[in-house]
Order: structure tokens, then C-alpha cells, then sequence
């Protein structure tokens, strides 16, 4: 059940119609003035990750369809998750218990049953407790992803007999520019400790530059074209004007009104969006040599690959891996709430040889028609997708080299002093432990009497035989064992 400033969630739809319940809690949720208010409240703070926090805090940043859950009070963290257009990131925080999680669910995750199971089981203190439910994200488009999406959220907390006191609620209209269509928010970042929301994303206005330009129709290109020549002109008009006053003692009226005028738009274009009318033309879909364009920050406490945790290119691509058709929807969790690591649990993954060939085509795309061929809102994604796009899609390719592959488990703790996680548990290291001694083992010759020898013959070399017990045996010690035969008797 969900309660919004203690006062249970009615919504005004016909029995037995469930599609129409759905979509009437969302309007129920966010026409609440408690809500409205906590959502405009969110919108315009300043608090950010980057600028608010220190170095040594330890921040848990879940990526698409991943959850993570601590107990803040033994474990001073903050949660955190980025890049919501469509999607929900949603944070439960029981204060019985001292436990909170959060989620970043897509359309498929947030109606999966298992996967809500799966984000509230890690809360130890029951179904009938009381949470504080936080939800970001949903935006409105013609697909209406983000409202089905928020929609199939509100109604399974709804409908689950624990109570979920509302706190925030900044989906679908309330997370919509009603002038450009973009997404107010697309991040949220979460202290259990202090209760404090942060903003992950810190380009202007919480917007990703990138989906700015993308989002500014042709008409608008035209008339900043047009502003371009226009002030060019002005600038040779005054060039023009100073060799006048070379030879002029003073300027006349209407060169002061040229200059004052030329002034006033300079100052416009560095207030605007950071860049010039000529450069939104020239760099609109362009990268930079990386992969991806960024933008000054200032001092950031967080690098672009720690914010979001280890393994960044191992996570993106776990989603790659895992979103089929033949293969059901999986919440993956990222961290042991217990032992405070981040883990990356290993899998044997199955790449055909069709999504291999899809892969590699995309890998060939530009910019424009990747996000065409990968996004649900191609116009309003943030200006690091396509390089998470191809980051995921390059670590298959580099792995996938036979239709099967194994990743292995990886743990992470955070080290403060350095303001990183340092890998701890590396299970590719114990396999090249195995191998090295299985190669030292194999060069050592023996005679039939067990000394050390040179080569004495085939009686004089023992079989190669791999360490018992090894999970990487190439061969059985049956067949050994027949060769040596074989070669006796020869």
C-alpha cells in the first residue's frame, strides 16, 4: 500500500480493468501537492555527487537492470544510478531494519514479479514493514515506455501488503520540460544516513548536452545559422567601424549602438549553452577521438569509469549478454550487503553467431543511427550512451571469440585513502596459478627409476599428466596411460 503524507493512494479506476489502474495510479501519485512539491524541491536543488561529497565517501552506482542494497548504519554509503530516460531508479529504505536498496528497472524488469521479489528480499525485516520509496525517472514520449514503466512500479507497491510511505515521485509530466520535451532529471543519488537526494548528473540545467543539441529542431539550427552570419557580419562591420576611428577622433552614435549590440550577444552565446551558434552547427553528432564528448565539470571528486563503480565495461555488456528473447529478465545484484564488496558474480555466456554479426554492424554506425538502432529515445539520451554502447559491444567481441565464454567472479572493496575499489578476489589469477604449475610439472623429465634425467628414450619420459582435481584437464589419465603402453611395447 502506499501512503502519501499519511493518507492511504486512491485511485479512481473500474475493477477488473488493470491496464486502466496502472495508468490512473500514476496520475494519482504525482497530482498529490505533497508530491509536487517534493518533485519541484528535487529538480531545483544544487547538491550533486561530484561537487557535495567528499572523495573518501563510497558511493554504489547501479547500472540498468542492477540492485544494490547496504545497512547504512554499519556502512556509511551513498546510492546512486544515472542515464533514466524510460527508465525508473527506485530506492526502498527501512528504518526498522536499517537497510536500503535501489534499483534501476527498465519496461521488462519492472513488470517481472521475480525481479521485485528479488529487490525486496534484501530488505531482512519482512513483507509488513514500513519503507520509504523514493522514484525518478518515466519520462513522457510518444512510446509511452516511461509511463508503463512507472505505471507497473506504482501498482505492485501499491498493491504489496507492506507500506510505502511516498517521498518522491518524479516520473512521467513531472519529469518532462514541457518546452523541449527532455527529461528534467535523468539520475538520482541517495544518502540512507542523512536522508539527502544528490543529482548524479551534473551537466546544465541536469540535461546532457549532447541530448540539447539533438533535442533542437531544424527550425532553431537555421535561425542560430542565421544569428552566426549575422554576428560575423557585425564583426566585419566592426572591423570596418575601428579603421574609421583610426582616422575619426571619436565614434559616431551608430557605432556605439553596432558595438554595445555585438557585446550583448557575445555575452548571450557564453551564457547560453557554453558554445557558439557556428560550433552547435559544426559539432552537432560529433565525438570527440575517445569515443565520447565531454564536458568541464570543474573539480570532480569522480572519475568517469569509478562514479559508476568497477567493471564498468564487464556490466554494460552483462546487459547486452542477457537482454534476449529466449533468456528472462534478470535484477542483478552488485553488492554483498554483508561483506561490503562489490561483486561480479562469473557466468558462462552464449553469444550466436547472428548476434555476433549485429554486433559488429553496430559497432560500424555513426552516432545518429546508433542511437536509432539502441535506444528507446534516441533525442534525449546523455552524452556518454554511444560510448557505453560501444564499450559493451567491444568487451563481446574481444571475449566472444568461441560461441561460449566464462567470466569469473570478481570482488571489490573501497579503498578511502585512495578513493577507488581495489579488486581483492581475482579467480583469473588462481586459474594462471594452476596453469603455471601445470606447465613446471610437465617440463620435469623423469627415468623409470623417478630420478632426473635427459632423454632417455620413450621408457625415459613420463606421461604428461595435469594436476588432479584441475577443472582444466585436457586430456583423461586413461589415455595417458594407453600411450605409454602402446609406446612400451613398441
Amino acid at each position: 500500500m502506499i501512503v502519501i503524507d499519511n493518507v492511504p493512494l486512491v485511485v479512481n479506476a473500474k475493477e477488473g480493468d488493470k491496464k486502466q489502474e496502472q495508468l490512473e495510479v500514476v496520475f494519482a501519485a504525482t497530482n498529490s501537492p505533497f508530491i509536487q512539491r517534493a518533485n519541484s524541491c528535487y529538480v531545483n536543488s544544487h547538491l550533486s555527487l561530484s561537487r557535495s561529497l567528499s572523495r573518501t565517501k563510497k558511493c554504489i552506482h547501479v547500472l540498468q537492470n542492477e540492485t544494490a542494497s547496504v545497512e547504512f548504519r554499519v556502512d556509511d554509503a551513498v546510492l546512486a544510478s544515472d542515464d533514466a530516460t524510460t527508465c525508473v531508479i527506485a530506492v526502498v529504505v527501512c528504518q526498522a531494519t536499517g537497510v536500503a536498496a535501489i534499483a534501476h528497472f527498465d519496461e521488462l524488469s519492472s513488470r517481472s514479479d521475480a525481479c521485485l521479489r528479488k529487490f525486496m528480499s534484501q530488505h531482512v525485516g519482512g513483507r509488513y514493514c514500513t519503507y520509504d520509496l523514493y522514484l525518478v525517472g518515466g519520462m513522457m514520449e510518444e512510446t509511452l515506455v516511461g509511463l508503463r514503466t512507472s505505471a507497473n512500479l506504482l501498482s505492485k507497491f501499491n498493491q504489496s501488503p507492506g507500506k510505502f510511505n511516498l517521498k518522491l515521485c518524479c516520473v512521467y509530466d513531472q519529469n518532462t520540460c514541457t518546452q523541449t520535451g527532455c527529461p528534467l532529471v535523468r539520475s538520482f543519488g541517495f544518502d540512507p544516513l542523512t536522508n539527502t537526494t544528490y543529482h548524479v548528473s551534473t551537466s546544465v540545467l541536469n540535461l546532457g548536452i549532447a541530448s540539447i543539441r539533438r533535442n533542437i529542431s531544424q527550425h532553431n539550427l537555421e535561425a542560430l545559422a542565421q544569428h552566426a552570419q549575422s554576428a560575423s557580419a557585425s564583426a566585419s562591420a566592426e572591423d570596418g567601424g575601428a579603421e574609421r576611428r583610426v582616422s575619426s577622433s571619436e565614434p559616431t552614435k551608430e557605432e556605439q549602438r553596432e558595438e554595445k549590440e555585438e557585446k550583448v550577444k557575445k555575452k548571450e552565446e557564453r551564457e547560453g549553452h557554453g558554445v557558439s551558434a557556428s560550433e552547435f552547427a559544426e559539432s552537432k553528432g560529433k565525438r570527440s577521438a575517445s569515443g565520447s564528448r565531454r564536458t568541464k565539470l570543474g573539480s570532480s571528486a569522480f572519475n568517469t569509469e569509478q562514479k559508476r563503480g568497477p567493471g564498468l565495461e564487464r556490466r554494460l555488456a552483462n546487459y547486452w549478454l542477457t537482454e534476449s528473447e529466449d533468456e528472462l529478465v534478470d535484477l542483478v545484484n552488485v553488492y554483498d550487503t554483508w561483506d561490503q564488496k562489490f561483486v561480479l558474480t562469473g557466468r558462462i555466456h552464449t553469444v550466436s553467431r547472428f548476434l555476433m554479426v549485429n554486433y559488429a554492424f553496430l559497432l560500424t554506425l555513426s552516432d545518429e543511427d546508433l542511437l536509432k538502432k539502441t535506444s528507446t529515445t534516441p533525442q534525449y539520451e546523455g552524452e556518454n550512451f554511444c560510448f557505453d554502447v560501444r564499450l559493451a559491444l567491444k568487451f563481446i567481441l574481444e571475449h566472444a571469440q568461441e560461441p561460449s565464454f566464462t567470466l569469473y567472479t570478481q570482488s571489490y572493496t573501497w579503498d578511502p585513502m585512495s578513493s577507488i575499489w581495489m579488486e581483492v578476489d581475482k579467480y583469473t589469477g588462481k586459474k594462471m596459478k594452476h596453469l603455471q604449475l601445470q606447465e613446471e610439472f610437465n617440463s620435469i623429465q623423469l627415468d623409470p627409476l623417478g630420478h632426473h634425467g635427459g632423454d632417455h628414450g620413450a621408457l625415459g619420459k613420463m606421461p604428461q599428466v595435469d594436476i588432479p582435481g584441475s577443472s582444466w584437464s585436457y586430456t583423461s589419465l586413461v589415455d595417458l596411460e594407453k600411450e605409454h603402453l602402446e609406446a612400451a611395447g613398441a
